[in-house]
């Protein structure tokens, strides 16, 4: 019998174009099965389906298309554009046109798997990790075996959706995750202007906002770092030497942050690369930060969210407003560019919390700062429990998006405090001032565009050469503080 195929598809189609990790991972955990990856990448396309239609004539048959769900939405308070129906027409399409059953996957998907699935109509769904599970799928169903007890796996029974509780994979073990060959990585590089990978998976944060730890598991699996300084070398011999990390914090835990760091160093790999990550203010050491610095960092985002303490427990953070600065001091020490999130309208909040971490936060003197307004409420968190205990109705006034017949809260609603005040956007405006150092997400009338998707700035610097997270490239390109070969 011959070995069966799996086509994997990525459906995004936003600009800058980040690279699809989970399917470059899934492709070598394919192959390792000894199944044949065909990755369909629409993001290089302006007619997808003759794209796909044209795939499956030529490279199929294949026993099962694979569709990653990274988000099921733009994640902004004033568009709250939902992107689930564009998967759904791509589903029904798949299997009439395709004639192939459909199994979904990603980060979005874990979220709430079983109402994506639902809602998409797919064939499958993969709660989770999906290294082991979608090449025992794809082997089930080409050899016509009982494929219901696989773990994470999602279908359909009697009407209804079943589901299977994930086990999320070893990764020291997964050696294979640093091949990174199915992915054109150096396109999106050049297109995108980073490379991407990860050297852990979860989040044991207590955020009471956060869908990480539904999606990826509560608690960090971290990779060995032998196998991450493998991965950044294969990527640097495609010609990828900027990187962002998608770690959902990479100082969690510090130890491991730190082993990646000495790894990097000792094997030469620091001197060939710059990368960027996401960290959480605490714990945050000095002796981290020279490590990150020494072994290629270039730039650090900081969910700091509040520099109100009674605003940080209710959002169920471990940072105050000393370990901000200590954080700011060892990034100044080290000369490592930082930005700083706020998220701005959580429970409690009011005109004066916001206030005080407007201004905490610029005497932190941070190379950028984002601000987006309002929470997405996702199920199974802390804040929507805590929320279930008030009445639900299109006319709270804390509450904005789809509150009607979308008790999941699959499509987005969020939350917003009403002790803000009426304005918030002028409110904010006001507080921020002629800062440059803001961005805002919050304010409509885009003169402060914080907006990776589209952004015109962005996909013009990376045009011209500019590399680096989005935001450095941002901050960078408007500023015009330093040439195109000095930004990393």
């Amino acid at each position: 019998m011959a070995a069966p195929k799996v086509i994997l598809i990525n459906f995004n189609r936003l600009f800058p174009p980040i690279a699809p990790l989970a399917l470059d991972y899934l492709g070598s955990a394919l192959e390792e099965a000894g199944i044949e990856p065909y990755l369909a990448d629409l993001a290089w396309t302006q007619e997808p389906y003759r794209f796909l239609k044209d795939t499956i004539k030529k490279d199929g048959p294949f026993v099962l298309a694979a569709v990653t769900v990274r988000n099921l939405d733009d994640s902004s308070f004033l568009s709250r554009n939902f992107f689930l129906p564009e998967i759904r027409d791509l589903v029904s399409w798949l299997q009439k046109e395709g004639n192939l059953p459909v199994v979904l996957g990603g980060c979005g998907f874990s979220i709430l798997p079983a109402e994506v699935l639902q809602y998409c109509g797919a064939d499958y769904g993969i709660w989770g990790d999906g290294e082991e599970t979608l090449p025992l799928l794809a082997a089930g169903l080409q050899q016509g075996i009982e494929v219901t007890a696989l773990p994470g796996l999602l279908y359909h029974r009697g009407g209804r959706v079943r589901y299977n509780y994930p086990r999320f994979v070893t990764l020291p073990e997964k050696g294979y995750l640093s091949r990174r060959s199915l992915v054109d990585n150096h396109r999106y590089f050049v297109r995108g202007g980073q490379g991407n990978l990860e050297t852990k998976r979860g989040c044991s944060g207590s955020c009471v906002y956060c869908a990480d730890p539904l999606a990826r598991g509560r608690g960090e699996r971290l990779r060995s770092p032998r196998h991450v300084v493998e991965e950044f070398r294969n990527l640097l011999d495609r010609g990828i030497d900027c990187f962002h990390l998608c770690d959902a914090e990479f100082n969690r835990p510090t130890f491991h942050a730190e082993e990646i760091c000495r790894a990097l160093i000792d094997s030469g790999v620091s001197e060939k690369i710059s990368w960027y990550v996401y960290c959480s203010p605490e714990p945050f050491s000095g002796e981290l930060a020279y490590l990150m610095k020494k072994a290629g960092c270039a730039g650090i985002n900081f969910g700091v969210d509040s520099a109100n303490e009674e605003m940080l427990s209710r959002l169920g953070r471990d940072h105050n407003q000393h370990s901000l600065k200590e954080m700011a001091r060892h990034c100044h020490q080290q000369r490592i560019p930082f930005m700083i999130d706020l998220l701005i309208g959580g429970p409690g909040e009011t005109s004066e919390t916001v206030a005080e971490s407007i201004e905490f936060v610029k005497n932190l003197d941070p190379l950028a700062v984002g601000i987006s307004l309002g929470i997405r409420i996702y199920r199974g968190t802390p804040l929507e429990h805590e929320l279930r205990s008030r009445v639900f109705s299109p006319t709270a006034d804390f509450l904005y998006g789809k509150v009607k017949d979308n008790e999941n809260f699959l499509q987005p609603v969020y939350y917003l405090a009403p002790g803000i005040g009426e304005d918030a956007y002028s409110y904010l405006n006001e507080l921020i001032g002629d800062d440059p150092r803001f961005f805002s997400l919050a304010d409509p009338r885009k003169d402060r565009d914080y907006s990776y998707t589209e952004n015109q700035v962005l996909m013009e610097a990376i045009e011209q050469g500019h590399r680096g997270a989005f935001w450095h490239i941002l901050k960078k390109s408007q500023t015009r503080s330093l040439p195109r070969d000095n930004i990393q």
